[in-house]
């Protein structure tokens, strides 16, 4: 380790000194020796090299001893306190006391009590005929089916492909043909046996079918290699 090392008196620097010590006795031992090469030194202040920060801080007695007086400790990074950020459609927030009967019915539907009871609140609104005003700017919502989502996020965006001369990455291929048909595959769409291509009216069907090569093959298509169920 290398430190470099600032000895003081009262008011001035002394001397400022690059070490290299294996260990804190070796360090205490390098300090000892510079601070009695002046007689007037007091204090001696360890510094990194790389960070520039304050390591150790030693003093002398009357007795000529060194003491340590000062020492860094790295503090433990704190993880900052989750906040909850309110949705901008619902900027007020309202607190109420409730019966136990009321309150064991809302807790079976715990994680979407908020949304339940302004369900509630807007269904009354409507039976005592003063319902709310339509939203103007609705949410607009994602795509109802998440099985896309989830297939994308499954297969792997690219496999290697091995053609008896070179290995070669495929990346994941689809194409919509102007017959309204979806070809997924990995590189180039073929109609070789085995290969990691489909055809389909319907993307989805396309995607889980390839996600089922990816189960058999691996992440890695060898060019004429077929398993063995499906040369039958």
């Amino acid at each position: 380790m290398k430190s470099i090392i600032v000895i003081y008196d009262d008011l001035l620097e002394l001397d400022r000194t690059e070490v290299a010590y294996q260990g804190e006795t070796q360090l205490k031992s390098i300090v000892k020796s510079l601070m009695a090469d002046y007689p007037m030194s007091e204090k001696a202040e360890v510094y990194n090299k790389i960070t520039q920060s304050l390591v150790y801080a030693y003093s002398r007695d009357r007795k000529g001893n060194i003491t340590e007086i000062e020492r860094y400790v790295p503090k433990r990074p704190t993880r900052p306190k989750a906040t909850t950020t309110p949705d901008p459609k619902f900027p007020k927030r309202m607190t109420f006391w409730m019966n136990n009967a009321v309150y064991d019915r809302l807790d079976n539907v715990r994680g979407h009590r908020a949304s339940f009871v302004r369900k509630a609140v807007e269904e009354k609104l409507e039976r005592d005929g003063d319902p709310l005003p339509i939203d103007p700017c609705p949410k607009v919502e994602g795509h109802p089916d998440r099985r896309y989502h989830r297939m994308f996020k499954n297969l792997p965006q690219s496999i290697r492909t091995y053609d008896a001369r070179s290995t070669y990455r495929s990346p994941l291929t689809i194409v919509k043909t102007p017959e309204n048909l979806w070809r997924v595959s990995y590189g180039e769409y073929s109609t070789q046996q085995g290969a990691p291509s489909t055809e389909n009216k319907d993307l989805l069907s396309a995607l889980e079918w390839l996600d089922i090569w990816i189960k058999k093959y691996g992440n890695k298509w060898i060019v004429g290699k077929v398993i063995k169920d499906e040369e039958k």
